[in-house]
């Protein structure tokens, strides 16, 4: 299921982010976090495939994993998790 793609503006126009067997995954890289998704969108990197999407990919992510203060630098390579 399509959740989100990037946007012209993120350097990675048009990739995808889907949710496939419960797990999130981006195009060419594999798995991927709905913290960093969600960090992602705060940096308005990505359009979402429908608004309900974007509310409910949130509800999966724990209050305190999201910092409330972002820059481009805290996500950069911003689709490789850490670890």
């Amino acid at each position: 299921m399509l959740i989100a793609m990037f946007t012209a503006e993120s350097g990675m126009a048009g990739r995808l982010i889907t949710y496939h067997h419960g797990r999130f995954i981006l195009e060419s890289e594999g798995e991927v976090s709905p913290a960093r998704i969600m960090t992602l969108d705060q940096l308005d990197l990505l359009e979402w495939a429908h608004p309900a999407l974007r509310s409910w990919t949130a509800s999966l992510v724990p209050d305190d994993s999201i910092p409330s203060r972002l820059t481009a630098r805290d996500v950069w390579p911003p689709f490789r998790e850490a670890g």
